[in-house]
């Protein structure tokens, strides 16, 4: 084992190998998304798949972990690169500044797993429509900000793991199975975003992924769906989990209906 990674030789004695084989997909760089290229990049994987078509702003600075003054203006997607190329010269990345929907293909469809650091329920539901067409793990995280009279402003958030096969966003209720497009902030003033609860969510998705990668800890599958209180500093099972039959499967994507889609002519 590389020295550099003897720390983490309790993964297992081929975890080294399996994590620097692993190629990710990163949809989203910012608060949540640089957080996982920086924590990806020191855990040793070394093939990558960033998605982000924004430039950074002065807002952005809050939060965008790698970010300086001076990157102001350019995109979210160079200050990835430059932390993974930082720790892996020769790293493999495939760089997309733009929306990951623009175009997909064959980019997300060659990864091992995706991490979706999204907004807004219609990009998870499309970004895990994709998934699953593929056969691919995701690991979806997002926090948000409600202000309840008179109370203090209430910080939550959410990692999920949506394996093929099991349950999906709607089969855990984390999206509402009417497709209603909601917020993806809420009304703490204008997208509330922090860096310590992106830190935070960031870092369970990386545990998440380096079980999938190694199942060193043998617990995974038992907790898919983890709540973050954000006023309470905690990060637990969800409450949703205890009313899901065990076993469940999916019924919003069908084994059967994965691979590349197929269009048909309807014209007569």
């Amino acid at each position: 084992m590389n020295s550099l990674y003897s720390r983490q030789s309790f993964l297992g004695p081929d975890s080294e190998a399996m994590i620097a084989d692993c190629r990710l997909g990163i949809i989203g760089l910012g608060g949540g998304g640089s957080h996982i290229v920086q924590q990806a990049a020191h855990l040793g994987i070394k093939h990558y798949v960033i998605y982000d078509p924004q430039d950074i702003e002065d807002t952005n600075l809050n939060r965008l972990v790698g970010a300086t003054l001076a990157d102001v203006g350019a995109p979210k997607t160079s200050v990835a690169e430059r932390v993974i190329f930082g720790l892996h010269p020769s790293a493999d990345i495939v760089t997309r500044t733009m929306r990951w929907q623009d175009d997909p293909e064959p980019y997300l469809r060659a990864c091992d797993i995706i991490i979706g650091c999204v907004d807004g329920t219609q990009e998870r539901l499309e970004l895990e429509a994709l998934a699953r067409r593929y056969i691919i793990p995701l690991i979806d995280i997002g926090m948000d900000v409600h202000v309840i009279q008179p109370e203090s402003p209430r910080m939550a958030g959410q990692i999920i793991l949506s394996m093929p096969g099991g349950p999906c966003l709607k089969c855990f209720g984390a999206i509402p199975e009417d497709n209603v497009v909601q917020n993806a902030y809420g009304e703490a003033g204008g997208r509330p975003q922090v860096v310590w609860a992106n830190g935070i969510l960031a870092s369970t998705a990386i545990g998440m992924l380096v079980d999938l990668i190694t199942n060193w800890s043998q617990t995974l599958s038992s907790l898919p769906y983890l709540q973050y209180d954000g006023n309470a500093h905690t990060v637990l099972p969800h409450v949703r989990l205890s009313h899901m039959p065990p076993n469940s499967v999916c019924p919003h994507f069908p084994l059967g209906k994965v691979g590349p889609p197929i269009f048909r002519n309807i014209v007569q």
